[in-house]
């Protein structure tokens, strides 16, 4: 990576040079050349925050983002070791969207500054040996996906990932030595983010990583993940992701403890069939054998703020990222309480039962 002393100067005349824009002129954007210890020349583009960090004097060090190497490679490990929520693993793709690879072909539609800026991305699936051995794993929507590697995979031995993406698992899964333990080892490594999705935090916290740290998980389940974990300070209720340090996990909504009270509550008042329709609702169990309990994921959200964050990604290309997936508008903090959401949750089980009545009676007709 570039050192301290990097000539600011010459990364704008350089950039100038190469790009034939200004280099405030493009946001802040900055190019400079820095040799490594063995010798190596490489590129680097300096983000917006450490430009204007020169000018006041400020040290890099004192920066979130430091210089981004152009046509880097960023290695993803996306792990699944039980099973997931497809969408909860598709959130995935906006990583890939910024990759140079993604971006060069739509060459067309993008300035070359921008394609230079992408760095390549390297995806992996990772499953336990005998997921790996069976050569698929089962997710929600009928998919089984297929695995690139197994947890013992020297590709994805700790340190070779710049990124580990936890997608969240039936939360009723028991989860092995193996699974926990190659989970905790890429944490450990300080080069490796860890991005838990949903449910993800139930493995994450079974693999020791929540201790001292401010985390979000499912909405519906705070309660539950406090008593589990009581290391741990959850800030779900209120955040749809949170970032602590090298940890960023983001939330959802995962109504079954709500959905059983307000099950019990509405049975004197209402005909049995709307609560049993309500209750009915909190499992889901698809026909490959992966049951979830029903939940709706923020890894969009969370996926969008990190590309965002300048750690392996310009921030200019994040925010192209996001523009063209439609995804990273909605705010961090929650507008509604979790009661109104819930109630909002009831009012469309309700809606849906008059509607089935509604089209029963035209058909009896």
């Amino acid at each position: 990576m570039p050192s301290e002393d990097l000539n600011y100067a010459h990364a704008l005349e350089h950039h100038a040079e190469e790009s034939g824009i200004g280099a405030w002129d493009s946001g802040g954007i900055g190019i400079t050349e820095d040799r490594d210890a063995a010798g190596s020349t490489h590129q680097a583009y300096i983000p917006p925050e450490y430009s204007r960090s020169r000018e006041r004097g400020t040290s890099i060090a004192h920066q979130p983002s430091p210089a981004i190497m152009l046509n880097k490679v960023v290695k993803v490990g996306v792990y699944i070791p039980a099973g997931c929520q497809l969408l909860d693993m598709a959130c995935v793709d906006i990583l890939h969207v910024m990759s140079h690879e993604y971006i060069q072909a739509i060459r067309s539609l993008v300035p070359q500054h921008m394609i230079d800026l992408a760095p390549n991305v390297k995806i992996f699936y990772i499953t336990t040996r005998a997921r790996m051995a069976e050569g698929s794993i089962p997710m929600t929507a009928e998919l089984d996906a297929r695995p690139t590697h197994a947890t013992d995979h020297p590709d994805v031995a700790p340190g070779k990932l710049d990124i580990v993406v936890v997608p969240g698992p039936d939360p009723s899964t028991e989860f092995s030595d193996e699974m926990t333990g190659w989970l905790r080892e890429q944490a450990a490594n300080e080069g490796t983010d860890i991005l838990s999705i949903c449910t993800g935090i139930l493995l994450c916290g079974a693999a020791g990583l929540l201790d001292g740290k401010k985390v979000c998980g499912p909405r519906g389940i705070q309660d539950d993940l406090k008593n589990k974990f009581p290391g741990a300070e959850f800030v779900g209720e209120k955040y749809r992701w949170y970032q602590d340090g090298r940890f960023w996990s983001a939330g959802g909504f995962t109504p079954a403890p709500s959905l059983f009270f307000l099950f019990l509550f509405l049975v004197p008042f209402v005909p049995l069939p709307l609560p049993l329709a309500l209750l009915d609702s909190v499992s889901l169990q698809t026909s490959n054998g992966s049951g979830f309990r029903c939940g709706v994921t923020n890894g969009n959200d969370l996926i969008a703020a990190y590309a965002r964050s300048g750690k392996h990604f310009a921030p200019a290309l994040g925010d192209l990222a996001c523009i063209m997936a439609e995804v990273g508008d909605r705010s961090q903090l929650y507008k509604k309480g979790q009661s109104v959401y819930i109630l909002g949750m009831l009012w469309e089980v309700a809606e849906g039962l008059r509607e089935k009545r509604r089209i029963c009676h035209l058909r009896r007709n």
